[in-house]
């Protein structure tokens, strides 16, 4: 079998998982799959699904992401036979099909014809096309991203414009994700220069080592800023630092140099440093050109190229012929002698890169250090670690995959197949995460949600600047790590029961925002819990936990799609912090975790003492877990029933009191004393006995 057969047979047994376990159409499981994979190489900050399909006018979507004025539409072409037995090819027609149904469902919205005709208002599509229509003036990019598991022409990203708005298209297929698989992929955006201006004027320089080559060059600062509105941050992807700063106002001496001075911005600005994957070069009489570039990532300069493209859409008589721009791009070889470690060279040298080379503004340490401590150390403990199988079956392991395919690169080191199931078993793939899902589920723990509502990029970058600096250096990193996936275990657990309850029609899309304000929520309220190591010995939720989970998900469900004038995207809702702020007000309506849940977790494992579920709480008893099993009202009715009958063994003032005790205790959320409990369950016992209904 091809290694593209192979990697495909590997994608559909995946998609079949995620359609199995979520309740989902296989077209829709691979939408997600794909959707995760785009985020994490960053083709997208995030998505959110939309399926939406109108036949009879020829509409089609099946997710989306806004991102300040540009949309992003994905539509899916998901083919049901494995590479195993066709080709599965896709003709020129079909992606133009595709896209043509992407781009009818913007226009019609745009017009205002589906949010008002053809789309039912319960869909999420319906807030998509409210939101396009109600910002039509404001979207500038339209990018359509086609899906499809079958294999499509190789050809470049289609580029158009129409009615003031720049449409992009590019295809994920077959090939293109065997090659993210295998590392193959760009993470940063494809630069044909013969689609801006033509070819960039170039020298050369190259070390001993032949680890790096340097190319110097000035670009049109016209051109730069055509690359930043097609890519936008996609540009910008390694320079961490660009997260951080978004939303701060353009650099005014910049700005005003643009305006005024555009013959002078050489002279005053220090340019942009560049890394790349590949570059194509062509060679004349007259010296190199830069013809194209592979993963094109402005790691120093980003403040540059994103000043030249909104001071040119604020104030449309800037100049940027006028204006060149010093580039320094660099291709680093990975294949090189000096490259002896295992890692790869730009893991290391890219940090270091922007790090050295940034002079305009402070770049601090933990800006650039996703592979700094504690990364490699928390892999290395994820790698030695073994978590016991609830089922009684072999341990596995929950593998952080600290730099992008490292779970594969892994795997394909396993010489035969036996040694792949093996590896397989070892490190399921459902235990594998990365370090976007490693900020979300911290930061939501951190009552965070609105940074992770931001994206997995964005959040990481606060999360490294603003936690993983801050960590203890004597920090227990193992006792971390198993916090880690406690989390990463309540997390799963609340994402996969929301998704099935969308597909059920019980919530509205938005799972990811859902997740994380209910594990945000539920910090809020029990910042006492601290049995996560029992979590990770169990490695599972026992029911009414889990339950108590999915009551916090139906309240922040029901907060977010409750959106506050002005806004009618939930994803917007939940990115500002007055959305947490005022879903924490709602938190006195929110019940904290019935001491019933607790108690049962601690009973089911005695090395867990009281202290571990609050300084108050009583002893475990299993009478006390049996007396909060009982409601309140059925408490006060056997108290009602024991001042009005005669029994063999129920008459008292005494009993009839401590029922009363119980009901009250029951009712106010708290655990009773040993002493009333193993009162009352023989109280409760004899009632029973002597026929008492209640």
């Amino acid at each position: 079998m091809s290694e593209l057969a192979s990697t495909m047979a590997s994608v559909y047994e995946e998609v079949e998982s995620i359609a199995t376990s979520l309740d989902l159409m296989m077209d829709e499981a691979f939408t997600q799959y794909m959707g995760d994979i785009l985020t994490e190489c960053q083709v997208v900050d995030d998505y959110y699904l939309a399926p939406y399909y109108n036949k009879k006018i020829g509409a089609r979507i099946d997710a989306y992401e806004f991102e300040n004025e540009s949309l992003t539409l994905f539509t899916t072409l998901w083919k049901n036979q494995t590479f195993e037995t066709d080709e599965q090819t896709i003709t020129t027609t079909e992606l133009q099909d595709a896209a043509r149904r992407c781009l009818r469902f913007f226009t019609d919205s745009k017009a205002g014809k589906l949010p008002g005709e053809r789309i039912d208002m319960s869909l999420s599509a319906y807030h998509v096309a409210t939101k396009i229509f109600e910002d039509r003036a404001e979207i500038d990019t339209l990018k359509i991203i086609i899906l499809t598991n079958g294999k499509a022409k190789r050809q470049v990203g289609k580029n158009s414009e129409s009615d003031g708005v720049n449409i992009l298209w590019e295809i994920w297929d077959a090939e293109r994700i065997n090659d993210y698989k295998h590392n193959k992929e760009s993470r940063g955006a494809s630069i044909d220069f013969d689609e801006y201006d033509g070819s960039i004027d170039c020298v050369k320089f190259t070390t001993d080592d032949k680890a790096y080559t340097t190319y110097l060059a000035f670009v049109p600062g016209k051109v730069l800023a055509d690359m930043y509105g097609r890519h936008k941050t996609r540009l910008l992807e390694k320079n961490v630092r660009v997260f951080l700063s978004m939303l701060r106002k353009v650099n005014k001496g910049i700005r005003d140099t643009i305006r005024f001075e555009p013959n002078l911005f050489c002279a005053y600005n220090n340019g942009i440093t560049v890394v790349a994957e590949n570059v194509k070069i062509d060679a004349s009489k007259n010296g190199l050109q830069i013809k194209a570039v592979d993963d094109f990532q402005i790691v120093n300069g980003g403040q540059t190229t994103a000043s030249l493209y909104h001071t040119r859409k604020k104030y449309p008589a800037s100049k940027l012929s006028q204006i060149f721009v010093q580039m320094k791009l660099m291709v680093i070889n990975d294949d090189s002698e000096s490259n002896a470690g295992t890692q790869r060279l730009a893991d290391t040298l890219v940090p270091k890169i922007g790090r050295y080379s940034n002079t305009q503004n402070k770049v601090t340490m933990s800006d650039l250090s996703a592979n700094e401590k504690p990364h490699p150390e928390m892999h290395k403990i994820s790698m030695s670690t073994p978590a016991r199988d609830p089922t009684g079956g072999t341990n596995t392991y929950w593998f952080y995959e600290n730099s992008r395919g490292k779970w594969d690169e892994l795997k394909r080191h396993e010489d035969t197949s036996a040694k792949k199931r093996i590896f397989d078993s070892k490190y399921p793939k459902k235990q594998l995460f990365d370090k976007g899902l490693f900020a979300r589920v911290w930061y939501s723990h951190e009552k965070k949600p609105y940074l992770v509502s931001k994206g997995p990029q964005k959040c990481f970058a606060f999360f490294q600047k603003d936690f993983l600096s801050k960590l203890d250096d004597d920090v227990d990193l193992e006792m971390f790590f198993k916090k880690t996936v406690a989390l990463l275990i309540m997390w799963k657990a609340i994402y996969a029961e929301t998704r099935i309850r969308i597909r059920a029609g019980l919530y509205q899309s938005f799972a990811q925002n859902i997740t994380t304000y209910t594990l945000a929520m539920f910090s809020h309220k029990n910042p006492k819990f601290e049995l996560y190591e029992y979590i990770w010995e169990k490695q599972e939720l026992d029911s009414e936990f889990f339950d108590y989970l999915m009551n916090l998900a139906d309240k922040a469900h029901d907060h977010l799609v409750d959106l506050p004038p002005g806004l009618n995207l939930v994803p917007e809702h939940a990115k500002k912090e007055g959305c947490w702020e005022s879903f924490k007000n709602k938190a006195n309506r929110i019940p904290k975790i019935h001491n019933l849940t607790m108690l049962k977790m601690v009973s089911q494992n005695s090395k867990y003492s009281k202290q571990q579920i609050g300084d108050n709480a009583p002893a475990v008893n299993e009478n006390v877990i049996f007396c909060m099993e009982i409601d309140g009202h059925s408490w006060r009715g056997i108290a009602y029933q024991i001042g009005f009958k005669r029994g063999n063994h129920l008459n008292s003032g005494k009993e009839q009191s401590q029922c009363n005790n119980m009901a009250k205790t029951i009712e106010q959320g708290k655990a009773p004393s040993v002493p009333l409990a193993n009162a009352c369950k023989a109280i409760y016992q004899r009632a029973i006995d002597d026929g008492w209904k209640f």
